[in-house]
Protein backbone atom coordinates (compact mmCIF):
# COMPACT_ATOMS: atom_id res chain seq x y z
CA UNK A 1 0.00 0.00 0.00
CA UNK A 2 1.28 3.12 -1.02
CA UNK A 3 1.09 6.41 0.94
CA UNK A 4 1.59 9.83 -0.15
CA UNK A 5 3.85 11.82 2.41
CA UNK A 6 3.71 15.08 3.33
CA UNK A 7 6.24 18.37 4.53
CA UNK A 8 3.02 19.53 6.01
CA UNK A 9 3.63 19.45 9.38
CA UNK A 10 0.04 21.39 10.02
CA UNK A 11 -2.41 19.01 8.54
CA UNK A 12 -3.49 16.94 11.56
CA UNK A 13 -4.80 14.26 8.73
CA UNK A 14 -0.83 13.73 6.92
CA UNK A 15 1.79 11.78 7.24
CA UNK A 16 4.87 13.77 7.41
CA UNK A 17 7.80 12.67 4.97
CA UNK A 18 10.33 11.59 7.47
CA UNK A 19 7.93 8.53 8.86
CA UNK A 20 7.92 7.34 5.56
CA UNK A 21 8.79 3.83 7.00
CA UNK A 22 6.16 4.02 9.75
CA UNK A 23 3.16 6.29 8.51
CA UNK A 24 1.27 7.55 11.28
CA UNK A 25 -0.38 11.17 10.74
CA UNK A 26 0.88 14.68 12.46
CA UNK A 27 -1.96 14.26 14.57
CA UNK A 28 -0.92 10.33 16.20
CA UNK A 29 3.15 11.30 15.97
CA UNK A 30 1.72 14.14 18.10
CA UNK A 31 -0.36 12.10 20.60
CA UNK A 32 2.76 9.24 20.62
CA UNK A 33 5.29 12.13 21.90
CA UNK A 34 3.03 13.21 24.55
CA UNK A 35 1.98 10.00 25.64
CA UNK A 36 4.37 7.39 24.98
CA UNK A 37 6.74 6.45 27.29
CA UNK A 38 10.63 8.38 27.01
CA UNK A 39 12.36 5.25 24.83
CA UNK A 40 9.27 5.27 22.41
CA UNK A 41 9.03 9.52 22.43
CA UNK A 42 13.31 9.39 21.52
CA UNK A 43 12.63 6.80 19.23
CA UNK A 44 9.84 9.08 17.25
CA UNK A 45 12.27 12.11 17.39
CA UNK A 46 15.34 9.89 15.83
CA UNK A 47 12.89 9.33 12.97
CA UNK A 48 11.94 13.25 12.32
CA UNK A 49 16.15 14.05 13.05
CA UNK A 50 17.06 11.23 10.98
CA UNK A 51 15.01 12.71 7.82
CA UNK A 52 15.49 16.81 9.32
CA UNK A 53 15.16 19.08 6.64
CA UNK A 54 17.27 22.45 6.72
CA UNK A 55 14.09 23.96 8.17
CA UNK A 56 14.77 22.72 11.78
CA UNK A 57 17.49 24.86 13.23
CA UNK A 58 18.43 23.27 16.83
CA UNK A 59 20.69 26.47 17.59
CA UNK A 60 23.53 25.89 20.26
CA UNK A 61 21.57 25.82 23.09
CA UNK A 62 20.44 22.24 22.09
CA UNK A 63 23.83 20.87 22.22
CA UNK A 64 24.14 18.94 25.36
CA UNK A 65 25.88 20.23 28.70
CA UNK A 66 29.26 18.96 29.46
CA UNK A 67 29.64 17.09 32.70
CA UNK A 68 26.00 16.35 34.27
CA UNK A 69 24.53 14.03 36.82
CA UNK A 70 21.85 11.38 35.82
CA UNK A 71 19.22 13.03 36.91
CA UNK A 72 20.12 16.61 35.01
CA UNK A 73 20.82 14.90 32.10
CA UNK A 74 17.54 13.15 32.43
CA UNK A 75 16.14 17.10 33.22
CA UNK A 76 18.12 17.93 30.02
CA UNK A 77 16.50 15.24 27.59
CA UNK A 78 13.15 15.83 29.14
CA UNK A 79 13.61 19.27 28.01
CA UNK A 80 15.11 18.53 24.51
CA UNK A 81 12.12 16.69 23.55
CA UNK A 82 9.65 18.98 24.09
CA UNK A 83 12.04 21.27 22.67
CA UNK A 84 12.12 19.16 19.08
CA UNK A 85 8.11 18.82 19.31
CA UNK A 86 7.50 22.33 19.69
CA UNK A 87 10.08 22.77 16.50
CA UNK A 88 8.77 20.15 14.57
CA UNK A 89 5.25 21.14 15.51
CA UNK A 90 4.89 24.79 16.11
CA UNK A 91 1.77 26.09 17.88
Amino acid sequence: MSVSLSTDLTDPSAVPYFLWDEPLTVAEFRRRLTTSAPAEQIRLLAKLLREARDQIELGDDLVPPGDVSTEELRLYLADLIARLAHIAFPE
